[in-house]
């Protein structure tokens, strides 16, 4: 929201001359690319090392001096530099933006700008297709997974609560394995499963060696309409829901039911189109919902959709709650009895 709220702070010179909101939402479409160059680019990594001249910029990172001033102006504009003495340095918000999302870019411009090239034939329509992500297309979707686990995850952390009975983890479409990891690390006496397609294999067995917890995250590679699912006191779903239809997703809940120890916790997040979340967090859901729909005819679904699916399939205590570090976000957390 920081590059909204910068574009209607330094655009609107009064309360009775706001800014239309059509202009609004095309300068934004124009920052989030000039942000995304700007990553792309490593200036913001640049800068964090010392101030910078658009000149010595340019030398750096092998652009054309007149169009790195206009991008850092640009910047400066929308929040994310600012000018002193003729040098650009990051703010704080970019500081803490850096390690972030920087490695999640690619796949951020992919669902701003590749999954929606089809949203009118998909107006007309409606078939969708099952997206198919292959080659070199697994990393940029995993790096902006890890991106975005890198917003919520102490947030999660602290909402889950993981009995003191709990040694079984299965983390359900868990790709980098990160919450996993997390969870494992949290509460020792877990183990965790990480069950996802054959293709990110790779990258898991990657992460989890970086962090040292191969003793007690492993992989497995399946399908989990079709594979029967570990036994498990903790199963987290996240991610998942948004790229499935009504039914599949009752019926994975429902096998995540069966699985479940009595007494074991069912955990989704997503991205939820619903006012519960605030005027940010509503209009991500209901964004997230149409790009959804444009790559791949599908959506995201309300707090009531889910909490009644956990409901039908017997889970009880079902709780939602909202995730205030990425907005849009929500858990989704559910017992079985026993």
């Amino acid at each position: 929201m920081a590059l909204l709220d910068q574009i209607w702070q330094r655009l609107t010179p009064a309360a009775i001359r706001p800014v239309p909101a059509f202009m609004t939402d095309f300068l934004s479409a124009w920052g989030f690319r000039a942000v995304c160059v700007a990553f792309k680019y490593r200036v913001f990594d640049s800068l964090a090392v010392s101030p910078k001249t658009p000149a010595v910029l340019a030398e750096e990172t092998g652009t054309h001096a007149g169009g790195m001033a206009l991008l850092l102006d640009a910047l400066d504009c929308l929040g994310y530099v600012r000018k002193r003495d003729g040098r650009y340095e990051n703010t704080p918000m970019v500081e803490r933006l850096r390690e972030t999302i920087s490695l999640g870019i690619p796949y951020f411009e992919k669902i701003a700008f590749r999954d929606w090239e089809h949203l009118e034939t998909q107006l007309k329509d409606g078939r969708g297709v099952r997206p198919v992500w292959f080659g070199g297309d697994w990393k940029i979707f995993q790096d902006g997974m890890v991106s975005l686990a890198r917003m919520n995850i102490d947030e999660v952390l602290r909402k889950v609560k993981v009995g003191r009975s709990a040694r079984r983890l299965l983390d359900l479409g868990g790709g980098h394995g990160l919450y996993s990891i997390a969870f494992c690390r949290r509460y020792r006496r877990l183990d965790a499963v990480v069950f996802d397609v054959p293709q990110v294999e790779k990258i898991v067995t990657r992460t989890v060696a970086e962090h040292g917890m191969q003793d007690r995250v492993k992989f497995r590679g399946g399908d989990f309409f079709v594979d029967e699912l570990d036994p498990s006191d903790v199963t987290l779903l996240f991610n998942l829901i948004h790229s499935k239809s009504e039914e599949d997703n009752l019926e994975m809940i429902r096998r995540v039911a069966d699985s479940l120890a009595p007494g074991g916790t069912a955990v989704l997040l997503d991205q939820f189109p619903s006012p519960k979340l605030g005027k940010v967090g509503y209009a991500y859901g209901s964004l997230m919902a149409l790009s959804m729909f444009s790559a791949a005819g599908q959506r995201t679904y309300q707090p009531d959709e889910v909490s009644g699916w956990f409901t039908k399939v017997g889970l009880t205590d079902v709780k939602f709650l909202p995730i205030r570090s990425a907005p849009g976000n929500a858990l989704v957390v559910g017992r079985k009895e026993g």
